[in-house]
């Protein structure tokens, strides 16, 4: 399904950077662990909500590998 697609979403929350959690970090400094270097590879680690298959009305949390060049 469309949901489990390899690209950011307008509710993704992104946990962590090159495997490097950001959870509670200063924003500036995640910010800059994803810009990251120039021309180098970021691996971004997010937490989604999507539908659970048992039940429609619920929702689980699914975590994803995010590749970006």
């Amino acid at each position: 399904p469309s949901s489990n697609r390899k690209e950011l979403k307008l509710k993704d929350k992104i946990i962590a950077v090159n495997g490097e959690s950001i959870v509670g970090m200063d924003i500036e400094d995640a910010v800059s662990l994803i810009r990251g270097e120039e021309a180098t590879p970021v691996v971004l680690t997010i937490v989604r909500e999507v539908p659970d298959e048992t039940n429609p009305l619920n929702k689980k949390e699914q975590i994803l590998d995010i590749h970006l060049k």
